[in-house]
């Protein structure tokens, strides 16, 4: 069998996808949503961050994320904070409206 999940939800230290590193730079504006008119943007401003950990890093998750919900548009990939308390808990229960950053 195959799993079809409707969403995705990833935690991290931050609250989603940042035009910078906002550990780094207290200016850094968070990307609420990614979709196809903005992902080169995104893309972009990844592409400058030294950010890479074991996984990657957040241009390698925002891309293959990207690519997963094109290929099956009934996905979201939700990114969120896994610091802040119970937020995990709401974005499983779909209660995490406006929280970090959606791709759709």
């Amino acid at each position: 069998h195959e799993l079809r999940p409707s969403r995705i939800i990833l935690a991290s230290i931050v609250e989603g996808v940042y035009d910078s590193d906002p550990l780094q730079n207290p200016q850094a504006r968070l990307f609420r949503e990614i979709e196809p008119g903005n992902i080169a943007q995104v893309e972009r401003m990844l592409s400058g961050s030294h950010g890479v950990d074991v996984t990657g890093g957040m241009l390698t998750k925002v891309r293959e994320m990207y690519a997963l919900v094109r290929s099956q548009p009934s996905l979201s990939v939700h990114l969120i904070s896994g610091q802040r308390e119970r937020l995990i808990e709401k974005a499983l229960l779909g209660q995490a409206f406006g929280e970090g950053t959606l791709i759709r």
